[in-house]
């Protein structure tokens, strides 16, 4: 057992990307549509949605314009209490509720942001409403933000931002429901009465698996970060007009 513990370890130090985090049980770019990368629970656009080439990955991000725009299934299998809900979400208004996902299998629960009391995160299940003040920076509104809302069975909700946890924790847990349930993107279910204000960029859920936070800072930076693509044979062997060549080899440019 000591050897193969040795064994991971030295190949994780060799090819630290060979050890990833889990693929997610959904994943919805919004590169001009709704469908499900992996779960096959494809989005049905409501409202006047378009895209926006403002995104953060991919080649598009989805426009919602707070007041009638939203994606949305009647087919989303759930009934999970560990499950991880991740979405890159640029905000404009910050002086409304942004609901960012919504689920209603006969009682509603939400995760939700709210820029008219701090910015704060807010959560509700079922009729149970937590909700905790988090100070952001007026740098926070219009640019993409990777917002997470974790929550594992017999733990309190956890959120991050930008693949950081950010310290505030829920005290209402969350789940979500049963089979076939109601589930909307940028808008809260119950009465309508809060949509999402901004760009809306890949989003993952993942179901009954074991993220950490590793995973999910892991991801953050895949997509936000990603490393530089190695230059191309021209890019490596390009003269500019001031290089002079010496006769024999691209190796003696000055």
């Amino acid at each position: 057992m000591k050897i193969k513990i040795l064994i991971l370890l030295f190949i994780f130090l060799l090819f630290p990307s060979v050890i990833a985090y889990p693929t997610p049980d959904h994943r919805w770019n919004f590169d001009e549509d709704g469908t499900d990368e992996f779960g096959g629970v494809d989005l049905t656009e409501q409202g006047g949605i378009s895209y926006s080439t403002t995104r953060i990955e991919g080649t598009h991000s989805a426009i919602l314009d707070g007041s009638a725009d939203y994606f949305s299934t009647a087919s989303f299998t759930t009934g999970y209490t560990n499950y991880t809900f991740c979405t890159f979400v640029s905000v404009t208004d910050s002086n409304s509720q942004d609901t960012l996902f919504s689920e209603n299998s006969g009682t509603e629960s939400y995760v939700a942001l709210r820029g008219d009391i701090g910015y704060a995160f807010q959560t509700r299940y079922p009729g149970n409403q937590d909700t905790q003040s988090e100070t952001f920076g007026d740098d926070y509104f219009g640019v993409f933000q990777f917002i997470c809302y974790q929550l594992k069975s017999g733990a309190k909700g956890k959120w991050f931002v930008n693949g950081t946890p950010t310290g505030i924790v829920v005290d209402d847990a969350i789940n979500i429901g049963t089979p076939n349930a109601n589930m909307n993107l940028g808008r809260q279910i119950d009465n309508s009465v809060s949509y999402l204000l901004g760009l809306l960029d890949v989003t993952v859920i993942w179901l009954d698996q074991a993220v950490t936070p590793e995973d999910i800072l892991e991801l953050f930076n895949e997509i936000a970060n990603p490393p530089a693509p190695p230059p191309t044979d021209e890019q490596k062997f390009t003269i500019t007009a001031t290089d002079t060549y010496d006769g024999s080899s691209l190796n003696n440019l000055t």
